[in-house]
Parts: structure tokens; sequence; C-alpha cells
């Protein structure tokens, strides 16, 4: 079954731990007076005392996927009445349930000292939600993003979810904190709905820098394989690296101190003229030599651990690129991002890999599948700042996801 990429957007965005009061996170300052509506039973009278679960994604564009969220729920009143309070400005997927019927959308709140109101929402039959993962284990758990539902595969691999609401849902797999996108999948009213069979993307764990050094996991085969910094020295620029030393020790910027988990790399870009783009950046060689590059055909995604401030890119740099003219190499494929304030799991799927817009690439519309056999390096990075801007980048677990170590020596 396609993953449609539009849908990561959802992947791993669940709460499982809900508290009747009201939604947290996000700025305080940034609450609304509420959001209510009213729900419906099927013949049309009120559905008193349905359970509505308002759960919070986080920032609302492709790529983004997270850990735990604030969630709240309440039950309707005997007019089918529901109501939250005091929500911080954000995007919410809401589901009302009541005796084997169910209903789910989507609101976004975007001002303050607001009452919003999600209208008259009709329940309607739910779904009994199945499919097979033949290689699932015991650590792995199913959700449907953006929800509460939640299933473990039995030993073969089968799993159902059940008094699922109409719409579209995605199935996420999650083995500790990774979330990996597994199917999107249209319910409708049927009494059952068949998933298919699928499988779990199987990655291959590039660092996670608990090792504390500056070699990558894949160092062990090919011993070229090391992180580094860098700047815009090279170009004449002022531009700084912190921790300072970390453009000569990478090490020095691999830290336990604020951590995702274990150490993470951490580096801070602190950008100065005089150029007018200045840059910092963090890399790692994957190429053995100039002759004998990656062949990344069967990479379906990158999934890392990422937090800090600015914009950022992710690039991978192929031979595709270096082919062009010096002046000409300009467009690496790549995704932008705004760095999350607190440690998020950005999923990037090979479609997402674009080239920097208005690049000679982006005018050839060079497409992954025609640079993923010659990859040399990836790098991550500030993106499009001002002198003066200042870049942090936190990241940590950083996982090529349908490729295994046999495929990328």
């Amino acid at each position: 079954m396609k993953i449609q990429s539009a849908f990561l957007i959802l992947a791993g965005l669940v709460c499982l731990s809900c508290s009747n009061g009201h939604l947290a996170g996000g700025n305080g300052s940034e609450t609304t007076n509420g959001m209510t509506g009213v729900a419906q039973a099927v013949n049309g009278s009120p559905a008193s005392g349905a359970l509505t679960t308002a759960i919070r994604i986080d920032d609302w564009y492709p790529g983004i996927v997270s850990g735990a969220l604030p969630c709240d729920t309440v039950r309707t009143d005997s007019l089918g009445r529901f109501s939250f309070s005091n929500i911080p400005v954000g995007s919410y997927r809401v589901v009302i349930s009541d005796a084997g019927y169910a209903a789910m959308f989507d609101m976004q709140i975007n001002l303050s000292d607001s009452i919003y109101s999600a209208g008259t929402v009709g329940l309607g039959a739910t779904s009994r939600l199945s499919g097979q993962v033949p290689n699932s284990d015991a650590s792995v758990k199913l959700r449907l993003a953006g929800t509460t539902f939640e299933t473990t595969p039995d030993a073969a691999g089968n799993y159902s979810f059940d008094g699922v609401p109409q719409g579209n849902v995605n199935i996420v797999a999650v083995n500790g904190a990774v979330a990996l996108p597994i199917a999107s999948v249209a319910v409708g009213s049927n009494a059952t709905t068949n998933a298919g069979t699928d499988s779990i993307p199987q990655g291959f764990l590039l660092d996670d820098f608990d090792d504390g050094d500056a070699k990558s996991l894949w160092n062990d085969v090919n011993s070229s394989s090391i992180w580094y910094a860098y700047n815009d020295a090279d170009r004449g620029g002022a531009s700084e690296l912190l921790p300072l030393g970390i453009r000569d020790y990478f090490t020095k910027g691999i830290t336990d101190s604020g951590a995702w988990k274990g150490k993470s790399a951490h580096a801070e870009f602190c950008l100065a003229g005089p150029l007018a783009n200045p840059s910092g950046a963090i890399a790692c060689n994957l190429e053995r030599d100039d002759k004998h590059m990656l062949d990344m055909t069967n990479l379906s995604s990158i999934t890392f651990m990422v937090r800090g401030k600015g914009t950022i890119r992710f690039s991978v740099i192929t031979q595709k690129v270096l082919d062009y003219p010096v002046d000409r190499q300009t467009g690496h494929l790549g995704y932008t991002f705004s760095a999350p304030a607190n440690w998020t799991q950005i999923t990037i799927d090979t479609s997402m890999l674009k080239p920097s817009p208005d690049s000679p690439q982006d005018t050839d519309v060079l497409k992954w599948s025609d640079c993923c056999d010659s990859v040399r390096s990836i790098v991550i990075g500030s993106w499009e700042p001002l002198p003066g801007d200042t870049v942090d980048l936190w990241i940590d677990d950083i996982r090529l996801n349908g490729v295994g170590g046999t495929d990328i020596r």
C-alpha cells in the first residue's frame, strides 16, 4: 500500500494519557477561551454522554512527527454539547465516540482570546480496521496517528483496530521513541475495512552519537565516514561555530547535557557578515572515495530526532549535482524545516527531497531518482539566514529507512 507523504504530518502524533481539564502546552500566553461543538446521533437526536477527545498536533507541515502531545477528554452534556477551555493556539484532531458510533475531524486554532465552534458534528457508523505487518515483532505497537487508537500485532503480524471513525487515517509503527509510517487508509461505513499487507520500514542507524566520537556507525566498514562541522570562513565569512573548537574537533559538540537520550550532537551557528548569505552546518561523509559512492536506490525515508532554533535544511550531496559546472552546483536535494523548540522526530520521505529553489537543478526538475545512486554525504545546517541570526541545532538518532547495512556497504 502506497504511503502518501502528505499524511506524514500526523505520523506519531499520539497522546495516550488524557486528563479532564484543559489542554496545556505551547505558549501559555496564546490561549483561546475554548472550542465548542454539538454531537448529533445517527437518528438526529443529541448524542448525550459521548466521549470526546481533542489531541494537539504539533507544527502543521509535512515531515513532522513527534512523541506524546497534550490531549483532553470530556463528555457531551444532555444536549450533545462539548467544550474545551484554555486551548493553546495550534492544530487539533477531535474524536467523538458513543455506543458504536463515532466521528473524527481536524480543527485549526489560530487566534487568541476567541471561541472556536466546530458546529454540529454527526456521528456515523464505525469500522473494524485490520491488516497484517509480517515483519513485526513483540516490541512494536501500531497506532492510528493523531488518535488514541493503539494495538499490538500478533505473532503472525495480524492486527485490528475496533470502532474506527470514518475518514482518512494513518497507521504508524512505534518502537520506543521512533514512529515509522506504515499506510494511509480511507475508512468507510462498512463494518470492516481491510488495510491489506504492509511492511514496517527497515532502517539503518547512521548514528545515535552515544559512543561520543566523530565516527558514524558505518565507520566500521567505511573508515572515511566521519562527522564534521564547518562555517563560511573558507569563503571569507565571519560566522562563529559553538561550542568553540567544534570545527576542528566535532566531539566537542557531542554531549549528554540536554540530549534526547544518551548523547546528542549540538552545534550553534552565530551567523555574521560580511557575506550576504552566511552559513554553518554539520555534515557526515558517506562515500568510501571518489569512485565508490553510495547507491541509495532503496532508501524510502530519513528519520531523525531534532530540536533547536532557526530554519534548517537537511541536504543529501550527490555526484549528479557535483557533475554540474562549479558555479552551478547550488541545488543539492534537501528538505527545509523550522527547528522545533522541543525534541521532535522528523521523517523526510524521499519524494520530499527537492532541489534548492531557483537553482539550476530546480530548473532541470532534478528528482531523487536521478541522484540516488551517487550519494556522497549529508549536510544539516542553516538555510538562508541573515547576518546576525543564530541557528541552534540539536540532532540524534539518524536513520536511513528502507536500507540495511548490507545495502549501503
